[in-house]
């Protein structure tokens, strides 16, 4: 907790407790405390259309595999952020929507297409690979396998 003092503090007096802090110790001061900021986490289901059906960008993170994800800065939304994620990181200018809200923490999809209508071939960044559903079935992602199931199923 942040606390914030809008006028000067009393000299200590007769009875002062040291142990109570300045903060408390304010005559006709208004004292303000403010939450700190949280950043609020967020996933990103980055999909494109390919030959053999809908393939998913998942990223490698030690052994595992799962979807992108990222934090939000101060003063921005998830979904700000989850769309500077793939312009930062990836260099795609892409709009994101939201598909899973109501998750602790909101889940984001965006459709990988080139300039031209042409799908990218590569991986967007280099610790990652696109997985038709197969491969996302057989690799048991748990809830972010749940999540692109759901998604893939809605684009049919």
């Amino acid at each position: 907790m942040v606390t914030i003092v809008t006028g000067a503090v009393n000299p200590p007096r007769p009875g002062y407790d040291p142990g109570m802090g300045l903060g408390r110790h304010l005559d006709g001061v208004e004292q303000l405390e403010i939450a700190p900021a949280r950043r609020a986490g967020f996933t990103v289901v980055v999909y494109r259309g390919a030959a053999d059906g809908p393939e998913v960008f998942l990223a490698r993170s030690g052994k595992r595999w799962s979807l992108p994800a990222g934090v939000s800065r101060l003063a921005e939304t998830p979904q700000q952020a989850s769309e500077r994620l793939l312009r930062e990181e990836w260099g795609a200018n892409l709009a994101t929507f939201e598909v899973a809200g109501e998750s602790a923490e909101p889940i984001f999809a965006a459709e990988a297409e080139a300039a031209g209508g042409e799908e990218w071939l590569t991986p967007i960044q280099a610790d990652g690979e696109w997985f038709g559903i197969g491969k996302v079935r057989a690799l048991a992602l748990g809830a972010d396998g749940l999540v692109i199931e759901r998604l893939l199923s809605s684009l049919e």
